[in-house]
């Protein structure tokens, strides 16, 4: 069977288990009471999920994870800023080795044209600007990774008792095949890793 709950803000909630269906949830979903059992077919939220237990003793085929919208944008930005800073950088240095072209050519002739005072004005002025662009986008940088840290904690898979192996894991645009049991899992995302750790002890 598949059910969907819509909205960011949406929660899914079921009493006991969820076989072989197909789960996705804008917000969160819960599997807490009774048996809590996630087995076969596939379970995805935008937030997160918990559950008390995951696939089974068989390895019985069972996808969970989060999906990936706040992480492609993520991404997508970090990708349009690691682009605009290459840009930059490669005009940067094309403006220095001209104005150091020129600061020589001043040395050596004692004195330059008016025009080429004026290219070598310009472009002094045009390097303080690249080099604030630069600052700008390297804060921009930094306060991604802020908002990606908090993300990443606040976006889990908590597995209250048993992690099947056979049970794939996405996060994102990563993905994991849990090759073994473990016992209470807490499952997330740092950087561009999937991190297991069973009740703090990474695995």
């Amino acid at each position: 069977d598949v059910e969907r709950s819509r909205g960011l803000g949406d929660v899914y909630k079921r009493q006991h288990y969820a076989f072989n269906s197909g789960i996705s949830a804008g917000g969160r979903i819960f599997l807490m009471q009774n048996e809590g059992l996630i087995r076969g077919g596939k379970a995805f939220a935008e937030k997160g999920m918990r559950a008390v237990e995951v696939g089974s003793k068989q390895a019985t085929p069972t996808d969970i994870g989060i999906t990936g919208t706040a992480y492609r944008q993520a991404d997508l930005k970090r990708l349009e800023l690691e682009k605009m800073t290459q840009k930059l950088t490669s005009k940067l240095a094309l403006k220095v080795k001209k104005v150091e072209f020129l600061q020589l050519l001043e040395e050596r002739l004692e004195t330059l044209s008016e025009e080429k005072q004026i290219s070598l004005s310009e472009s002094i002025k045009e390097i303080e600007e690249i080099e604030k662009q630069l600052k700008q986008i390297e804060d921009q940088k930094n306060k991604m990774i802020e908002n990606n840290q908090r993300l990443q904690r606040q976006k889990s898979i908590d597995v209250l008792e048993t992690l099947h192996r056979g049970v794939t894991i996405t996060i994102g645009d990563l993905q994991y095949h849990n090759p073994a049991m473990i016992k209470g899992a807490k499952i997330y995302r740092k950087g561009n890793e999937i991190f297991i750790e069973s009740y703090g002890k990474k695995v």
